[in-house]
Formats: structure tokens, sequence, C-alpha cells
């Protein structure tokens, strides 16, 4: 099974950074790690962990989806992600690529499209490829801002989309499932006892769960979900 449980928050953050530090490892000589990063709450422990850490090579972190609302609130998964990665102790200082702002989703999500697919390596496919991506899961089965039943998660040749949350703020842009299936190293971050039945039950292929946004990421051969209390 595609899921590693660990047993408390401490063993969960020492996971994922020695998954992130070989993620680096493996990049070549002379360009960027590209990260793709989750929003939220439950990361940002992670994060603060990881910019602690002696990293020496350049890392490029974009938030992998985000709410349409003002630069300046505190809501947008950059603002979170740049406030985790402050005074990151890495050499050279990570570099940010954040969502456009912007009411049109369709145009801020475009605009994210364009600026990756420049930057950028691409698989075989002509897709953008993330070294790392890193996805949270909702109690609903979401990943990113792929909500069930959304049309954004049957989006298939676009690396971006708008999408529309069930809770507010509701519009949302997104990497696309595609983009997301691209990249290298895919990882499901997620925390809470109230999730694991459902984390199990998407990482087993559960027919019932199957259809779920976290079900059709985990089924790559190349993701996993670290999972602690």
């Amino acid at each position: 099974m595609n899921l590693v449980r660990l047993a408390d928050e401490r063993a969960w953050i020492e996971e994922v950074a020695a998954d992130f530090l070989a993620a680096c490892a493996a990049v070549p000589t002379g360009r960027p790690l590209e990260a793709a990063l989750s929003g939220g709450s439950t990361p940002e422990p992670v994060y603060r962990a990881l910019a602690a850490l002696d990293v020496r090579r350049p890392v490029r972190l974009r938030p992998g989806d985000e709410r349409l609302v003002p630069g300046a609130s505190p809501l947008r998964n950059g603002a979170m992600i740049a406030r985790a990665f402050a005074d990151a102790a890495w050499s050279p200082a990570p570099e940010f690529r954040f969502w456009p702002e912007g009411e049109d989703g369709a145009a801020v999500a475009a605009a994210y499209a364009a600026a990756i697919e420049a930057e950028l390596p691409r698989d075989a496919a002509g897709l953008p490829r993330f070294d790392l991506c890193w996805l949270g899961m909702g109690p609903d089965g979401h990943v990113a801002g792929l909500f069930p039943g959304d049309a954004g998660l049957e989006v298939a040749d676009r690396s971006a989309c708008p999408a529309t949350a069930p809770s507010e703020p509701r519009a949302r842009v997104t990497l696309s499932l595609p983009a997301i299936l691209a990249s290298e190293r895919i990882r499901l971050l997620v925390r809470g006892a109230d999730k694991l039945d459902l984390l199990e039950r998407v990482a087993s292929g559960d027919l019932a769960a199957a259809a779920l946004p976290a079900a059709r990421v985990l089924e790559a051969p190349n993701a996993l979900a670290f999972w602690c209390p």
C-alpha cells in the first residue's frame, strides 16, 4: 500500500524532510528543484522544519492551488508558504512563484500555466514536470483545488484551471490533474485520526472511494501518502 503511517508529528516531519532531501539530490546539477506546495494549516509545521535544514541548491516553491482573494489576504496559500519559509537557512534562498492576483479564474489559471510551462522541464507528453508535488487531503477526498464532482477535475488539456470549492471562498484556481500526475514525486501530507479511515480506503483502491480526487492521485506509481495522528 502506498501509505506510510507515522507514530507522531515529529516522525511525520522527519519522514517528509528526508523525502524532500532525496528529491533535491535527484535533481540534475544546473537547475533548481521545482516544487508545488500544499496550502492549508496541515503542512505549515513541515515547511517550518524544512526551512531550518541546510539546503544548498536552488529551489523554486509554488502553491499548487490558490483562493481568488486579494494578494494581501491571509487566506492565500502563498501567504502561508511565504511566512513558513521566511527565515529559510538555504543557500541560495528559495525562490517563490505565486499565483497572479485577479478575479477571473480562467485568466489567472492561464497565466500560471504559461509560467510553469516556460520554466519547468517537460515530461514525455510535453507536460511541465514538477520534481515534487505536495498535496493535502480534505475530509471529502479533495486534493489541491480539485473537489469531488467539480468540472476542474476533468480538465485534460491545461496545466492549471479554475475550480469551485464547496465552502467560502468558493472561487479557486489549481493545478490540473494531468499536471499533478506528471510530477516526479507526488506526496500527500495528511494529519489527523479523523482522516485515516478515508485515506486507507483511498490508498487501498476501495471501489467506493475510487472516483475521489485523492484516489486518482494515489493510483500513480510514484505517489505516497504520509500520515500521522
